[in-house]
């Protein structure tokens, strides 16, 4: 467990994702910086259904194994396998099942994974991106989690975020690590919670996105498991996704974004 004023400093370190939480809702003084509830600290997502968009998943990742996962490639690939990890990291810190003592979030939720990442043709992704949200639509997620963007827009996503929005969905998308002034796309959407990246101590990541339109800054600065991290926007989405939905099974508030 995690207990050090700096905890994610040390990626070799077994991480408590709450304890991690916990520290940079007490120490960040940004009025956007995600916020952690004592009310969270029983909730585990049971009954929530949690949509992740990302680059597949991992049929062999033992910290997975007995977690509730759907998933579907949207890419034509021929299967949801994850070439590139991405996907199946910010899998683990959703539903990961207590191997070597690391819990997600919100292992008790049902994870309907959908691949939108790899097809290669701009114009491929994002009709593999909208089919992925209204796939999740139709699964009835919750939460909707988008740790991707890119700089253009498409009315193929926007039409299907709309969807999303309008079915009751709370949508989460990466602001985006191409500096302080770029927030990218879908998170630029209006009802879209865009997330940045800050370090554990609540100070803005210098090469993500710090645009006013960010609505939250969760932690992303050397965030990972057994000896591997991650940094940037994307994994702080997964973590404000994760939170936002513990707070929707608590109903202490609407939104992680509500004060």
């Amino acid at each position: 467990m995690v207990s050090t004023p700096s905890p994610v400093k040390n990626s070799q370190t077994q991480l408590d994702l709450r304890e991690v939480l916990r520290h940079f809702t007490s120490n960040s003084s940004h009025p956007n910086r995600l916020r952690w509830h004592p009310a969270l600290n029983k909730e585990d997502g049971a009954g929530m259904r949690v949509a992740l968009l990302d680059s597949g998943i991992s049929g062999t990742d033992s910290q997975l194994q007995s977690a509730q996962i759907q998933a579907r490639d949207f890419t034509g690939s021929g299967g949801v396998f994850d070439p590139t990890g991405h996907g199946t990291k910010n899998a683990r810190l959703l539903v990961a099942q207590g191997i070597d003592g690391f819990w997600g979030l919100v292992p008790a939720s049902v994870l309907l994974v959908g691949k939108v990442l790899g097809t290669g043709v701009p114009h491929r992704g994002a009709e593999a991106l909208a089919k992925g949200i209204r796939w999740a639509v139709y699964e009835k997620a919750d939460v909707i989690i988008m740790p991707l963007g890119r700089i253009r827009g498409t009315t193929v996503v926007t039409k299907a975020v709309r969807l999303a929005i309008k079915a009751g969905c709370v949508v989460l998308a990466a602001a985006g690590n191409r500096g302080a002034e770029t927030l990218l796309f879908p998170a630029r959407l209006s009802d879209v919670i865009a997330v940045s990246a800050a370090d554990i101590n609540g100070q803005p990541l210098n090469w993500c996105c710090q645009m006013p339109q960010v609505n939250c800054y969760a932690p992303g600065l050397e965030i990972g498991v057994r000896g591997k991290s991650t940094s940037g926007s994307s994994v702080a989405t997964v973590l404000a996704g994760g939170v936002e939905t513990l707070y929707l099974a608590s109903g202490v508030r609407r939104s992680l974004i509500d004060n």
